[in-house]
């Protein structure tokens, strides 16, 4: 019987994907491709993407590129990795926790202990966003993995204030993450150096 472990973050497409037609937006994932006219598609190098900020489905063609199917490809919205205080509620159930990961159609939280929640409950989750005294609001949000100390979330509904606050906080995560990993290392220092040379003239 196959061990149930927590999903994975995955690594976006973006840096070699088109950037999103509608919002211009260059966080995109390339995705699997639905069965009919978009699997034809995908032979031809015209493959679906969709946008990680404002959901957009959309093809793009890639000449020459070919992508194997792989399992990480199920998801189509990749989770960033964060560090958000949440609380939530549902029904008689309260508790709070730490958002390990996001994205703007759901996220996984781990608490201190565990909690009785179940696949499916549907919970209203409040993201404390570093410098700001006003919460984010999921108003709904139901139960996809419950495991341990964990479990993750997709998002249903959220006033549009709201969303537009979550889309932000994706996208500024995601913009400082390409800052890191673009980001030159360290130069070594002089002392550094001379011991290098030093070792080099040894050998």
């Amino acid at each position: 019987m196959p061990t149930l472990t927590r999903p994975q973050t995955t690594e976006a497409d973006a840096p070699k994907a088109p950037p999103c037609p509608k919002c211009k937006n260059p966080f995109v994932r390339r995705v699997l491709p639905k069965k009919g006219l978009e699997h034809l598609l995908w032979h031809l190098y015209l493959y679906p993407f969709r946008c990680q900020i404002c959901s957009h489905r959309f093809v793009a063609l890639q000449f020459g590129r070919r992508y194997e199917i792989k399992l990480d490809d199920m998801r189509e919205y990749e989770r960033l990795r964060v560090a958000l205080g949440v609380t939530f509620s549902g029904g008689a159930l309260k508790g709070a926790g730490t958002t390990v990961d996001i994205s703007t159609k759901g996220c996984w939280i781990d608490c201190p202990q565990r909690v009785l929640v179940s696949k499916g409950m549907t919970l209203h989750l409040k993201f404390q966003e570093p410098g700001k005294a006003l919460p984010i609001e999921i108003e709904s949000a139901t139960v996809r993995w419950a495991l341990g100390r964990g479990f993750g979330v997709e998002f249903l509904g959220a006033k549009p204030n709201q969303l537009d606050r979550l889309r932000a906080l994706v996208k500024g995560t995601w913009e400082k993450r390409c800052r890191e990993e673009t980001d030159e290392p360290a130069a070594p220092q002089q002392g550094q150096n001379k011991k290098k040379l030093r070792t080099q003239a040894r050998t």
